[in-house]
């Protein structure tokens, strides 16, 4: 707490560097809680039409993957924000980010469902093998009606 009362996140974060500065970084986590330091919810009110996420910017890959994902760092001047150098707030149109969150539902989706239909084709390949080699008349649905009984 400031002196007048709670620290705002710019605060949090200037006390964070100041620390880093004087200390060094410990890589303990410090002792203002992160949903305060990562609270940017004042720029996500101005910023409606945008998806607003935080990147490490230590990680030169996720740096990268955002980018190419059409995430754009949110500039100083735009109300960006960053946590020392380790965190930066970047931005992609809302319409673009829920075109990429449906597409990725519908791949978890498909790859949720994919055993099914390759369970089902295993079953009809048997099948085929017992009508054509052993002479056993039996359709892919009544082996998949042995295999519900027998569970």
């Amino acid at each position: 707490m400031g002196e007048t009362g709670p620290m705002n996140t710019k605060e949090l974060a200037a006390e964070l560097q100041r620390r880093e500065k004087k200390e060094g970084s410990t890589g303990a986590v410090p002792n203002s809680p992160k949903g305060q330091l990562f609270d940017a919810s004042d720029v996500k009110a101005k910023k409606t039409d945008k998806h607003l996420r935080w990147v490490n910017l230590k990680n030169p890959d996720k740096v990268t993957t955002r980018i190419a994902e059409g995430y754009r760092r949110v500039a100083d001047s735009e109300d960006g924000r960053h946590l020392g150098t380790d965190y930066a707030l970047f931005e992609m149109s809302k319409e673009q980010y829920e075109t990429r969150l449906a597409a990725k539902e519908e791949r978890d989706r498909q790859r949720q469902n994919a055993y099914k239909s390759e369970f089902e084709a295993v079953v009809e390949a048997v099948a085929k093998d017992l009508r054509d080699n052993h002479g056993i008349s039996i359709t892919s649905k009544q082996l998949m009606d042995v295999r519900e009984k027998g569970e």
